[in-house]
């Protein structure tokens, strides 16, 4: 029956807007391909906030007379105060996706200026879980019940982190550097690991060549090597201090036979 329900909601036009007998902060949603070329949209402005995120091509934006030439991967978010519009070349389509809530951004990130629209662009991490969020809602609203409130109001907090964090999103050598720290974390907790390379590669969900540049760019080093100087460290620290024999302190970094060490 579910799924009955379900085809014949996506056959309609790609659109929904909340009936009133529905008691949800989401007012409406959008998706799909538009023509703005053949049909433009020139609003006026509308008492809620309007998320626009364009999935496929350059449709223009229009701001107080001012167009917006937009790309995939852009956001948009529109103040109630704010006239807007779109259009585009006349034989050119775009795929979008819209939101319209009646209360504003639950991240003050997501807030733009009175009367005015925020642009955005978002990461492609951000870009899957906003379209995931938008996916979630349309199933939401195909058959809603007494706990649709509070699950559209969790999609909503899900929609605003995933642009607020964007926003933050770390660039490439902070990421690198997070991941650095990461592996030197896990080597000093496991210096009684003999092949340290496997496992650090699993933790961090990276390859072993990816392994490999890391330490190169950031130590000058392969992080066999680093791993085994960090080994060196502490057996110096532990043979220091007299109170274990060098068998006992071969044994406790791992290694099978004193020798090796």
């Amino acid at each position: 029956m579910a799924s009955r329900i379900e085809k014949s909601f996506w056959n309609r036009a790609s659109r929904w807007s909340r009936p009133a007998s529905l008691k949800l902060d989401l007012f409406y949603l959008g998706w799909g391909r538009r023509f703005y070329g053949k049909q433009p949209r020139i609003s006026m402005p509308h008492p809620t906030w309007r998320y626009y995120l364009v999935k496929k091509g350059h449709p223009t934006f229009m701001e107080s007379q001012r167009g917006l030439v937009l790309n995939a991967g852009e956001l948009l978010i529109a103040h109630p105060d704010s006239a807007t519009g779109w259009t585009d070349q006349t034989k050119a389509a775009c795929e979008i996706f819209v939101w319209m809530w009646e209360t504003p951004p639950r991240c003050p990130e997501c807030r733009p200026k009175e009367g005015a629209c925020l642009r955005l662009m978002m990461d492609p991490s951000s870009l899957q879980e906003i379209e995931n969020v938008h996916a979630a809602c349309r199933k939401e609203v195909i058959v809603p019940d007494h706990l649709s409130p509070e699950a559209v109001e969790s999609l909503r907090l899900r929609l605003d982190v995933a642009i607020a964090r964007s926003l933050h999103a770390p660039s490439r050598t902070s990421s690198s550097a997070l991941q650095l720290q990461l592996a030197v974390g896990w080597m000093q907790n496991n210096l009684s690991v003999v092949s340290c390379v496997p496992l650090i590669c699993d933790y961090l969900q990276i390859s072993s060549g990816r392994l490999y540049r890391l330490f190169l760019e950031h130590t000058g080093r392969s992080p066999l090597l680093y791993f085994r100087q960090l080994k060196m460290k502490l057996a110096q620290e532990m043979l220091g201090k007299g109170r274990k024999s060098v068998k006992e302190v071969a044994f406790s970094l791992g290694y099978r036979f004193p020798n090796d060490f």
